[in-house]
This record gives structure tokens, C-alpha cells and sequence, in this order.
């Protein structure tokens, strides 16, 4: 198994390189990584090949993404667009944003029956104090 130092040493990648390539990646080499002592991330020798293979298409003019992309092709496992399931962290974050609008919408129409409580409480057009007086008098 291999550290992250041994992946950026063998394929000529920062460590911060490879950590972007591994993360691109994500469900396609997962497979192939576990963790180590003090949570290392260890890739074995067959993630070191789909890694190798990625930096070779980047190589060749692909962007990371067409490059994932064009590797789930080869391995059967995509239709050339990066698609992956998605992480725990992806759905807590849908969870969070759907539960953000859900209430932004509640407060939306809080917000809605306030100002409609507030234009009632407002005073109409003011009448002149002629007018005032003629209903006074009744002559309206």
C-alpha cells in the first residue's frame, strides 16, 4: 500500500496534486484505498494504474474531469460524464439546503402575513377636516 508521499514521489505529482486526482477519482478508486495508521490514506497498486492512466490522459490535452470521464468509459462504469454516488458529507449538504429552503419559504410567508396585518392597521386616505365635518353632520 501506498502513502500519499509514495504517490506524489512516483508520479512526479505534489502531495497536493495527487490529494485533487484522488478526490476526482472518488468512486472509482475507492476500492482501492483504505486508511491507515492515524487515518493515512493508502492507495493500492491497482489505484496507483488508475491514477497513472488519469495523469497519462491529462497529458494528452483532457481536462481532469474528461479524464475521469474517459476512464469510467474504458472501465464500463459511466457514460463519459464524471458521475459518482455521492458522499455522506454531498447529502448532509443536500439535507442542509433543502431544509434552508423549506424554511426561507416558512419565513416568506410569515414575512407576507406580517405586512398584510400592517397595511390593515395602517390609516386610509385622510379626509380634510371639511370632510370630517360633513360626516360629522351627516350631509354625506
Amino acid at each position: 500500500m501506498l502513502t500519499i508521499k509514495d504517490l506524489a514521489d512516483s508520479l512526479g505529482l505534489s502531495t497536493s496534486q495527487v490529494r485533487r486526482r484522488l478526490s476526482a477519482l472518488n468512486g472509482l478508486i475507492d476500492n482501492h484505498m483504505k486508511r491507515g495508521q492515524n487515518q493515512k490514506i493508502l492507495v493500492d497498486s491497482s489505484g496507483l494504474e488508475l491514477l497513472k492512466r488519469l495523469e497519462t490522459l491529462r497529458e494528452g490535452g483532457l481536462s481532469t474531469g474528461q479524464a475521469v470521464g474517459a476512464i469510467e468509459d474504458e472501465l464500463g462504469e459511466g457514460d463519459g460524464e464524471k458521475q459518482r454516488e455521492p458522499s455522506g458529507r454531498e447529502e448532509l449538504l443536500r439535507e442542509q439546503i433543502e431544509q434552508l429552503q423549506s424554511e426561507n419559504q416558512y419565513l416568506r410567508e410569515k414575512l407576507d402575513q406580517k405586512e398584510d396585518q400592517i397595511q390593515h392597521l395602517l390609516p386610509g386616505k385622510r379626509k380634510s377636516p371639511i370632510s370630517r365635518f360633513w360626516d360629522w353632520i351627516g350631509l354625506t
